[in-house]
């Protein structure tokens, strides 16, 4: 005990952080893995329907919350129509769950990993290895530069990598995703890394000033932006008008 009188446990604190985060992560797989299984008890006994009656169903629920929310008048009629839209976007975000790699940001994906020995080679122990074990196959099928745009669930973002050639794909993917400098991949390449540069310094511009558009656009439709998404437009603002004046 201390001299505030607190027992000491022994463990440092930035240690008993990670504990108690990789403890919350084994919580939370735990209640995936329920939902899981609930999910899969209900369809096994849930009755079969042919493709075309479950497409008829489903356009039928979407037409009866359409005309429910043109008819809404009153409190519980809104009230009503929220829950609905909870609830799907709480199966939405259930599914996506299930396919979603998660770990903190202060847990190394390599924590806990076993030494190198016969029985549990190091390379088992990757965190690329670990996932494809546990089934999550999406990061190893979209790891190249003509399929990389999928790694993301935004559409105007994947839109705007897919939209890129394929030369600035590649530098692309290679600097951001492969983390390699412009030497290393003018080595590979076979170029000088100017030329990289070169391609590289284009390539932000032109994503730079899309993204800038999308953003202003949503501000102009009153849409909530992140705080990064603020601090985008500030920086990319400011750079504008610095050029303005210098030119």
């Amino acid at each position: 005990m201390d001299a505030y009188g607190r027992y000491d446990t022994g463990i440092e604190p930035s240690n008993r952080r990670l504990e108690w985060q990789l403890a919350q992560e084994r919580e939370t797989e735990y209640s995936l893995q329920l939902e899981q299984d609930e999910s899969r008890y209900q369809r096994l006994h849930k009755p079969k329907l042919s493709r075309e009656k479950a497409r008829l169903a489903l356009s039928s629920n979407e037409v009866a919350l359409e005309r429910l929310e043109c008819v809404a008048r009153t409190v519980e009629d809104f009230e009503l129509i929220l829950a609905i839209w909870d609830r799907r976007d709480a199966n939405r975000e259930r599914r996506e769950r299930y396919r979603e790699v998660r770990r903190g940001n202060n847990v190394p994906l390599e924590y806990g990993a076993a030494y190198d020995g016969v029985m549990f080679p190091r390379f088992l122990m990757n965190p690329a290895y670990r996932q494809l074990c546990s089934g999550n196959f999406l990061d190893v099928l979209f790891d190249c530069p003509y399929e990389m745009h999928q790694l993301t669930a935004d559409n105007f973002k994947s839109d705007l990598v897919y939209k890129l050639n394929e030369n600035q794909k590649e530098v692309l993917f290679f600097l951001a995703l492969r983390l390699c400098s412009p030497q290393q991949l003018a080595a590979i390449r076979g170029q000088t890394d100017r030329n990289i540069r070169s391609v590289r310094d284009g390539m932000l511009q032109t994503l730079q000033k899309r993204l800038y558009r999308h953003l202003k656009k949503w501000q102009t439709e009153s849409r909530q932006l992140t705080l990064r998404e603020e601090a985008f437009i500030g920086r990319y603002e400011a750079n504008a008008l610095d050029e303005d004046t210098s030119g």
